[in-house]
């Protein structure tokens, strides 16, 4: 009987090169091939999985979803193929469930399953045992390879090495183990000179966003060659400890590597404070109001139906957000904002709010609110971000090690607990300063020049950032007078800004 067969090859990670892929699934298919030529079978399609493991995990409900394999069903059921042919049994299907459905498909619709490598015939009872108890070898040869995969991988990591498997970090190029060296890293000139780029674009206040858009627009392209950056992608790139000459194994950075870093550990260190603020948005749009939630509204004797505790405060309090009103935008105390549900009876043009609080900053002396600024950063910072960075370094790294002491049961918990106490609010504090350090604006801290002369050249966050340095929050009143300018008796006494120098 002449059948119409379907050629199944998988293969669970895609080799390092694309000639060893092509090899790798060309030897199974030339094989699958030879074989339905020999039973007199036509072949008609082939369906090839790459980078698709066929194993469940432990805890998993299903195995891992594979297109090709779907398809390969779909054309049993729908009577394009009636033979489905494979190199071996663990190509096909690691697990029971896979094999259950493949195997009642091909009952409902005459279709055989043939494997080149092992005497399987579906359409007996024994032929259908044999191949059951294949499947459960199979699943139990995949399990002891994840362990011995796992082990290797570790000991990797232990020595500073880099990872062989999966796509290269970008910036990098993997360099094969050798007779003379062991497999490296080596720097992509190139792609090195994005990520300084990068970093020295983000440090200098400009949103992550902008910076990707800009990437995007000028034709860069992911390591692997197949997508545009975008913010999320930068970010990855930017936090990865491979840029920085540093070896993590399960998300922990484990030793130095053995690959050169792109960025020198105090500034990765000060990119990461920054990208892993808790603070910081992590919508994909970039800022575009400086003032968003540092703005409240000071209706006076109002009670927020959601915030009842503010009533003996005289003022409803409630952050204002930035909203279009007639084709302008203002600063609004909105009703309907769920979280932030106020009186709805305040609003403010947020060019009006701008021009009044650049006017009271520059009412005051700014070259002493420059120099309280600098004592802020020289307070928080120590002798400057390196030694900061350097600071952090070694409290998480402590705070990694008195864990794994903890975890061998080498600590009692009251021990583990008092540590835990004084590292963590110092390492969160070195978050938070490193960040201040690096987004202030010079103007701002050396009083090189007027605010209203820097202003326009700074980018939103570092607004944002020198706004939250000199202000607690700024309470916005009802209007006092028609008109459409600026009305400087909103932010007058007892309305107006909580100053912080």
């Amino acid at each position: 009987m002449t059948r119409r067969a379907g050629l199944y090859d998988r293969l669970s990670l895609a080799k390092l090169t694309d000639t060893a892929t092509d090899d790798a699934q060309s030897r199974q298919q030339e094989r699958s091939r030879a074989f339905a030529t020999a039973k007199g079978w036509e072949v008609v399609e082939v369906f090839s999985d790459v980078d698709r493991s066929a194993y469940r995990a432990p805890g998993q409900k299903a195995p891992p979803r594979r297109e090709q394999f779907e398809r390969a069903l779909a054309a049993v059921e729908a009577g394009e193929i009636d033979a489905l042919v494979f190199f071996k049994l663990d190509r096909l299907c690691r697990d029971h469930g896979d094999f259950e459905r493949v195997l009642a498909t091909c009952e409902r619709h005459g279709a055989v399953l043939a494997s080149v490598m092992e005497p399987i015939d579906t359409s007996t009872p024994a032929g259908e045992m044999s191949a059951r108890m294949l499947v459960g070898f199979a699943r139990l040869e995949s399990q002891t390879i994840g362990l011995r995969v796992a082990a290797q991988r570790e000991q990797t990591a232990s020595r500073g090495l880099p990872n062989p498997g999966g796509w290269r970090p970008f910036g990098y190029r993997y360099v094969p183990k050798t007779d003379q060296a062991p497999a490296r890293y080596e720097i992509v000139p190139e792609e090195a000179a994005v990520v300084i780029e990068a970093a020295r674009r983000l440090l200098a206040g400009e949103s992550l966003n902008s910076i990707a858009r800009d990437f995007h627009r000028r034709g860069i392209r992911a390591a692997n060659g197949s997508s545009a950056f975008y913010t999320r992608r930068l970010r990855r790139i930017l936090v990865n400890p491979t840029i920085a000459g540093l070896r993590a194994y399960k998300g922990e950075v484990v030793r130095d590597a053995t690959w050169p870093p792109i960025l020198d550990r105090g500034t990765w260190e000060a990119v990461r404070a920054i990208l892993n603020d808790p603070k910081r948005g992590r919508g994909g749009h970039p800022l575009r109001w400086p003032f968003s939630r540092l703005v409240v509204c000071g209706c006076p004797g109002c009670t927020p139906p959601n915030h009842p505790e503010r009533a003996h405060k005289g003022e409803c309090g409630v952050p204002m957000l930035p909203k279009g009103t007639r084709g302008r935008m203002a600063y609004a105390c909105d009703p309907t904002k769920p979280g932030f549900k106020g009186c709805g009876r305040i609003s403010i043009d947020a060019g009006h709010l701008e021009t009044i609080v650049l006017k009271m900053i520059a009412a005051r002396d700014w070259r002493h609110l420059a120099a309280a600024l600098r004592e802020q950063v020289a307070a928080g910072n120590g002798n400057g971000s390196g030694e900061l960075a350097e600071q952090l370094a070694a409290d998480e790294e402590h705070l990694r090690q008195v864990a794994i002491q903890y975890g061998l049961r080498q600590l009692s918990g009251p021990e583990w607990q008092a540590i835990r106490e004084t590292l963590v609010p110092r390492i969160e504090a070195a978050h938070r300063r490193l960040q201040q350090r690096l987004t202030l604006p010079r103007e701002a801290i050396d009083g090189s020049s007027s605010i209203l002369e820097a202003w326009e050249k700074w980018t939103v966050e570092q607004k944002r950032a020198v706004l939250r340095a000199l202000f607690h929050r700024i309470v916005v009143g009802p209007a006092t007078r028609p008109g459409r300018g600026p009305d400087p008796d909103r932010l007058a006494p007892p309305y107006g800004p909580v100053w912080k120098v």
